[in-house]
């Protein structure tokens, strides 16, 4: 079972957090955006990408609607190799938002 760390956050910190996360509609990521393989080059062509032994990123939310998890698998490579799915991109906005204020020292 995994357990549950509660951190605190300065209120302006956590505001900051959820105003990118709002602007990025991160709370409505389609999951299937998220994790695409390839793009399309035409209406006949498609260009994939298939990474093995790689690592899902994810954030679990816990809300007053429930538990639901947001998460994307490999997003910086296939971001890389594709950076027009911007799902993806609004996905590693808010992860690079929300780690640059976690690793920010609290007391």
């Amino acid at each position: 079972m995994t357990e549950l760390k509660n951190s605190e956050f300065p209120r302006d910190s956590a505001e900051y957090i959820l105003s990118v996360f709002s602007s990025q509609s991160f709370w409505n990521l389609n999951h299937d955006s998220l994790n695409l393989k390839g793009v399309a080059i035409n209406d006949s062509t498609n260009t994939m990408m298939d990474i093995s032994d790689g690592a899902n990123e994810k954030f679990e939310i816990l809300d007053k609607d429930g538990f639901s998890i947001i998460e994307s698998y490999m997003p910086d490579a296939y971001l890389t190799k594709f950076p027009s799915m911007a799902t993806r991109r609004k996905f590693v906005v808010c992860r690079n938002t929300y780690l640059s204020i976690w690793k920010q020292p609290r007391s």
